[in-house]
């Protein structure tokens, strides 16, 4: 796990701004649906993990400096350590039957280690989904670094006050995963990410600002943005994701979280002090606007049917029926499990 100002980094399945971790939950092997059956969608339990992270995220390192305060720093040590062994445990009684995948005899290693990847480029929504979370990630990988700008030079606060700011995002984080999934239902998943990346462009604005109520107004927008984008990105990967490329897909979006985000937070590093910090929060709000643009598309959103959750726009019927376009179908790179389309159509 890796911490910094504005965003905290869980390495499992994805990574939302503002120490939004959501775990994913895993594909249940015994009632894997087939493309032709509706798959029940995941935001409310996405949702509920996100925030029981979020509120113990914001609970923990206020227990932990009481603890270190009072009793030293072995207690808070030994206790950091038995959390982790009880989790051990209680995941060791965890009992799976996983689904068995079948690799395909030919696959080579470089064609099992990108299947992820071109699993996700090929879909007519994951691949945009997926542009639009790298480029939103890239963005909140830059205000780790203005953030410190914007408090003590925008401010004019000491760098603790930060703690007031990442306090109002962390507890709209837990609303926004409490509100993910009723936005989902209501608006479907490609709207919910639209909403979380303007929320998340937004909020980032703010902080080149300095009027302190707009200011912690910006930080909660950021919250709840991250999280209603994350956890509805997740969603769509986990229903869009055959059993088999499950695994692959969750480590396609690790890199494309965390490698924007770190490479971004390198070149403001350069930059901020080159620019004023302003600049950079305003070029990185655009870019994380520009960043909603593949999800917005024609394209996009014929690709998502009533029967997925998301209203279709007027005009733009889908037709189940309609023969597939060359390229649009295919099976998984190997695994054997043919790929639902949002239109019930087979793709790559």
């Amino acid at each position: 796990m890796r911490h910094s100002a504005g965003i905290t980094t869980n390495r499992r399945d994805f990574v939302p701004p503002s120490a939004s971790t959501v775990h994913p939950i895993p594909a249940t092997p015994r009632s894997a649906p087939t493309p032709a059956t509706p798959i029940p969608r995941r935001p409310a339990p996405n949702g509920i993990l996100s925030s029981i992270d979020q509120g113990l995220r914001i609970v923990s390192p206020l227990a932990g400096a009481g603890m270190l305060a009072l009793w030293g720093m072995h207690t808070v040590v030994l206790l950091a350590s038995a959390c982790f062994l009880a989790a051990a445990l209680i995941l060791a009684t965890l009992k799976l039957a996983e689904t068995v995948a079948t690799k395909d005899a030919g696959e080579t290693f470089w064609q099992s280690t990108t299947a992820g990847v071109r699993f996700m480029a090929r879909h007519r929504l994951l691949g945009r989904a997926l542009l639009t979370l790298g480029i939103a990630m890239g963005a909140t990988g830059i205000l780790n670094v203005t953030i410190f700008a914007t408090v003590e030079q925008g401010l004019g606060k000491p760098p603790e006050f930060l703690s007031v700011l990442l306090g109002a995002q962390g507890v709209m984080a837990v609303l926004g995963g409490l509100t993910a999934s009723l936005v989902i239902r209501r608006f479907g998943v490609r709207r919910c990410m639209v909403f979380g990346v303007a929320l998340l462009a937004g909020g980032i604005l703010t902080t080149a600002l300095t009027f302190l109520p707009l200011v912690l107004a910006g930080a909660a927008a950021v919250g709840m943005g991250a999280s209603w984008m994350i956890i509805a990105f997740v969603t769509l990967r986990q229903e869009e994701t055959p059993p088999g490329m499950q695994g692959r897909t969750a480590a396609v979006t690790q890199v494309m979280t965390n490698l924007p985000q770190v490479a971004a937070s390198m070149l403001a590093a350069v930059l901020i002090g080159l620019l004023p910090y302003q600049v950079l929060v305003m070029a990185m709000s655009v870019g994380c606007l520009l960043a909603a643009a593949p999800l917005l598309s024609r394209h996009a959103r014929s690709a998502v049917p009533a029967v997925a959750g998301e209203p279709v726009d007027a005009g733009e019927p889908v037709d189940a029926g309609e023969p597939a376009d060359a390229g649009d179908a295919g099976d998984d790179d190997g695994t054997g499990t043919p790929v639902r389309a949002f239109d019930g159509r087979r793709v790559e």
